[in-house]
């Protein structure tokens, strides 16, 4: 009883000493080696005849005190019995078998070996095999296998069980009563992926402990964990990345000054550089912020997002810092009779329409790139665009008021920021302020002067408040490689010449490029992962599932039987040895088997066409040594074969002669039930056999006994190369896709990495051509000529298209990382190319002197820009995450390099060559730019 069970003392735990006595006699070889001496003369056949008989008999009776005497009389003589007939089988039962068996049937009675109850079992014992045995008359211990919980059967001889239906040697267990709870989805991601962590540390913990077995193992959440943890080691890169950043815009500014030398009080002074840097990483935070707000409207965060956003939004931000500096040291330095407000008013105007240029030309082509397909490159562009969004709102609002504090403070105006906020919240002077009226009349007499007559002919002064002056900083060593690189023609038409070299090596590496991110390059080589993704590329197997859902499964079984054909055997790359594991195929065996045993009416069945069973040889199993024989077998096998339809002889079995000398048999129907009648019939198919068993697990069954969805297993085989993954997707898709009813194929591995691969090339071109028109389109607005705004879109092209090519000479890949590390590249290619552009449309003079004039006015900001997105990106290359290493700190540094190279090297040679005339203003009367 269960009371024996949990009783110890003086009493042995049954369980514990089953097991224990299990243990023992398997220990020895014979039974000379037990401590206690066998009875004379016994033998393991009477041994187990004793053990499997006498003590199984007398347990027979619930509560008798013969079932106690014999369980310990059990317990000290077993060792009489050698490990022999614990493995014996055969006529005798294997021990183990028996003990356990009398274990559990004596731990389900409360007091079956006395007690206060006096012996009465709890539950009703259940009746004995009746009648002649199952299979055989010669089963031993029978009495003991009429004893056990559920119903028994005897096969071959052997007392074996009745589990679901089938005479087998699993024991139907008692299981806990399953309960249904409603729950949401992230409830259901949390209960799923917390089974696969326990999962993981189970199995860690077993393997743990192996000497000569290497064990590596993957789960669904493995990929994701080990990017996210790599994520997460990125934070302290990322704080060194704008503190590097910071450090260089300080340094800069100390040294930015009219003699060039160390200086505290620079413009803008130190505290007003790095509060600016501090306010650009805060509109950094403040756009990942609202891009948390957009996640309900399903713009999720990923791992892209947060080792991407954070260095590529500060050093977008930190370029349109340097654009405005370099503007207000331009107005401080020629104007500095200025008062504060007329000092950042005509900053801004110098410096603003340039600043808006790139954020709108950026936040346009990130935006369209929310038009890909893939869902992790929609989020990104979005999230970028809208950090893109706030960096202009700091490039335009906070940034000029930090400015203006610092200017005011050098200019002994500490009252300057009250004011302008003053100013700006009543839209008007109110005349309470003699100082603010003053400085508007100044600046309104400025503004007036700095009109500029236009003559129909078209021709003008320059316009003193945008035009650069060409002959600045002629003297400087810089000022002389300004005047060699847009002046001289051999050396602009030898960097024609290489750059036109180089196009030519881009553009072959872009016909090298291959598709493809392979596990191991993904994940750090210390990690468990890695090991399994190193195992994993010796086998070319994946097991795929079609996965339905909310399908009419009653009335759909003879499509649901076409796609299981259609699948293996007209799929590319798919195992065709193999049929399919399937719920419905081993429904409709079960259904078949049930109406040739008359256990199913015909007049509930419906007949289903399997082309699987069509090309099936019934006869090809037979001996064929004996051709007429052979033919005589094939022949009866044909006629006897159930199911066959005894009305329709269409549905018949075909017998058939080949080449006048062998037969073959073929049987193309199965049957399954009627629609009235499935959830009924299929409810009891779940219910026994193995196969049901296996169906239970493929098939989700709501309360009403109706399936809610199912998962179809097949393989996928010699799939060892992308090339052939990727036709096997596509083939599965189109296969699926042409289905009446809802399915899709499925693999953690094969389809989740690799599906991104099906149109990667085209959804990448249609991206990143989209964005540049997205720009051109901006640019077009600020540009103010339309063969300008050629240029510079042709530019931002080329940029693309090196990039592109040089990632093949880097050992990359085009996967999604790289296309979004292209699209990035459309943003940092306008950020490299348009401002130059717009200043050479507003330089005057001819086009030498305007591209160098614009050079010096842009070149110090631009490298500035590329300096400092370098030093954001640069503490990535200490990562401890080779992938981390490659696709991002190497493809920027790429980036950098090739934006840098085209925007201040090769744009303005080409526009000193090709540049339109310059920018006329139209009406004198309207000599205020915006």
């Amino acid at each position: 009883s269960a009371a024996t069970v949990e009783a110890g003392g003086d009493t042995l735990q049954s369980s514990k000493a089953l097991e224990a006595v299990c243990q023992y006699d398997a220990k020895y070889e014979d039974a000379a080696e037990c401590a206690a001496p066998a009875p004379s003369g016994w033998t393991d056949e009477e041994c187990g005849a004793y053990l499997m008989g006498p003590v199984a008999t007398d347990c027979a009776t619930p509560g008798s005190p013969e079932c106690c005497k014999a369980l310990t009389e059990f317990n000290d003589n077993l060792c009489w019995c050698s490990a022999a007939t614990v493995e014996a089988g055969g006529e005798t039962l294997q021990s183990s078998k028996a003990l356990e068996g009398i274990c559990m049937y004596e731990a389900k009675y409360e007091d079956s070996c006395g007690g206060d109850s006096g012996g009465a079992p709890v539950d009703e014992a259940p009746a004995p095999v009746s009648g002649p045995l199952q299979g055989s008359e010669e089963c031993i211990a029978h009495a003991m296998c009429s004893k056990l919980e559920g119903n028994t059967c005897c096969d071959d001889g052997i007392c074996r069980y009745v589990y679901k239906g089938e005479c087998s040697e699993t024991r139907l267990f008692t299981t806990v009563e399953n309960t249904v709870k409603e729950v949401t989805e992230p409830e259901a991601y949390e209960i799923i992926t917390g089974w696969e962590q326990a999962w993981l540390d189970k199995i860690e913990e077993f393997t743990g402990g192996l000497k000569n077995i290497d064990v590596a193992y993957f789960a669904g959440r493995s990929l994701e964990d080990t990017i996210n943890s790599a994520s997460a080691a990125q934070g302290p890169l990322i704080l060194i990345g704008y503190l590097l950043v910071a450090v260089y815009v300080m340094v800069f500014f100390m040294f930015n000054n009219d003699q060039g030398k160390f200086s505290l009080s620079g413009s803008p002074s130190i505290p007003a550089a790095f509060s600016a840097v501090v306010a650009i990483a805060l509109s950094v935070f403040a756009s990942l912020g609202i891009c948390g707000l957009l996640v309900s409207a399903g713009v999720t965060f990923n791992a892209i997002t947060l080792q991407v956003l954070p260095f590529l939004a500060m050093g977008l931000g930190i370029n349109d810092f340097f654009v405005l500096t370099e503007g207000l040291q331009k107005v401080m330095s020629d104007h500095p009779e200025y008062t504060t407000e007329q000092t950042i008013s005509e900053a801004m105007r110098v410096a603003g329409v340039s600043i808006t240029l790139s954020s709108l030309g950026n936040a346009c082509a990130f935006f369209l790139g929310a038009i890909s397909r893939v869902p992790a490159v929609r989020n990104f562009s979005i999230q970028v665009a809208v950090s893109v969004c706030m960096n202009y709102f700091c490039a335009v609002i906070i940034q000029p008021a930090i400015l203006s504090i610092d200017i005011g403070r050098k200019k002994g105006d500490q009252g300057v920021f009250q004011r302008i906020m003053t100013k700006a919240s009543s839209g008007k002077s109110t005349g309470a302020d003699p100082v603010v009226e003053s400085e508007m009349s100044t600046s309104s007499q400025m503004s007036q002067s700095a009109q500029v007559k236009v003559t129909a002919g078209g021709g003008s002064d320059p316009l003193p408040e945008a035009a650069p002056k060409a002959v600045e900083g002629s003297g400087s060593m810089g000022g002389k490689i300004l005047d060699v690189l847009c002046t001289s023609l051999p050396v602009r038409a030898l960097v024609l010449v290489a750059y036109s070299a180089f196009i030519g090596i881009c553009l072959w590496g872009c016909t090298r490029m291959k598709l493809g991110l392979d596990l191991v390059d993904v994940v750090p080589k210390s990690s468990a992962l890695y090991d399994y993704a190193k195992q994993r590329e010796l086998f070319d197997t994946y097991s795929v599932f079609m996965v339905t859902k909310d399908v009419d499964y009653a009335n759909l079984q003879q499509d649901i039987t076409n796609l299981e054909y259609d699948f293996v055997q007209n799929g590319k790359h798919t195992y065709t040895g193999y049929n399919v594991t399937s719920p419905f195929k081993y429904f409709n065996e079960f259904t078949s088997g049930s109406y040739c045993q008359q256990t199913i009416c015909s007049d509930e069945i419906q007949w289903i066409y399997s082309q699987y069973l069509a090309e099936k040889d019934q006869c090809a199993g037979l001996d064929n040594t004996d051709m007429a024989l052979f033919n005589e077998k094939c022949a009866a096998n044909c006629a006897a074969y159930c199911p066959q339809d005894p009305v329709n002889k269409t549905r018949t079995c075909t017998l058939t002669t080949h080449e006048g000398s062998y037969s073959a048999c073929h049987c193309p129907y199965t049957m399954s039930i009627k629609a009235e009648y499935f959830n009924t019939y299929f409810k009891q198919f779940l219910g026994g056999g193995i196969r049901g068993e296996l169906s239970d697990w493929l098939v989700t069954v709501d309360d009403n006994d109706e399936i809610v969805a199912s998962m179809i297993l097949s393989f996928a085989e010699g799939v060892d190369s992308l090339p052939k993954i990727v036709d096997h997707v596509t083939q599965a898709r189109e296969i699926t896709d042409s289905q009446p009813f809802s399915v899709f194929p499925f693999d953690w591995q094969l389809y989740t990495l690799n599906e991104q691969y099906l149109n990667i090339e085209k959804n990448t071109a249609i991206v990143l051509i989209a964005g540049v028109v997205a720009a051109a389109i901006v640019m077009s607005l600020l540009l103010v000529h339309p063969f300008a705004l050629v240029i510079n879109v042709m530019m931002v092209g080329l940029i693309v298209m090196e990039l592109y090519g040089l990632t093949d000479f880097f050992q990359m890949k085009l996967n999604a990382v790289v296309m979004v590390n292209l699209i990035m590249s459309v943003g940092l290619g306008i950020e490299f190319t348009s401002h130059v552009t717009r200043a050479f449309m507003l330089a005057q003079g001819t086009n030498s002197e305007r591209a160098r004039a614009a050079l010096a006015h842009m070149a110090t900001p631009i490298t500035n820009g590329a300096i400092t997105t370098f030093l954001g990106i640069f503490p990535i290359a200490f990562s401890s995450f080779e992938y981390f290493q490659l696709y991002f700190f190497w493809q920027y540094v790429a980036f950098i390099a090739v934006c840098w190279f085209n925007g201040v090297v090769v744009l303005p040679i080409v526009l000193s060559f090709i540049g339109p005339p310059a920018f006329k203003v139209p009406d004198a009367g309207k000599a205020d730019s915006i």
